[in-house]
């Protein structure tokens, strides 16, 4: 396959998994397990780098 064997996202509705799941969306990822972590960690790597950002604007700000 051209695309790493990525099948894609199903997203569903989080009601569907019970009264808790309500107002929640399930994503569904159909990939090799090793692409699912290596866009975790990308994710991770991002959102530190965020909030990095954010507490050091709030230092500069006096926040």
């Amino acid at each position: 396959m051209g695309n790493g064997g990525c099948r894609g996202i199903a997203p569903s509705m989080g009601s569907g998994f019970g009264p808790a799941g309500s107002g929640f969306i399930r994503l569904n990822l159909g990939c090799p397990r090793t692409y699912l972590e290596m866009a975790i960690d990308g994710l991770k790597r991002i959102s530190v780098k965020t909030i990095k950002e954010y507490q050091q604007a709030d230092e500069f700000f006096g926040r």
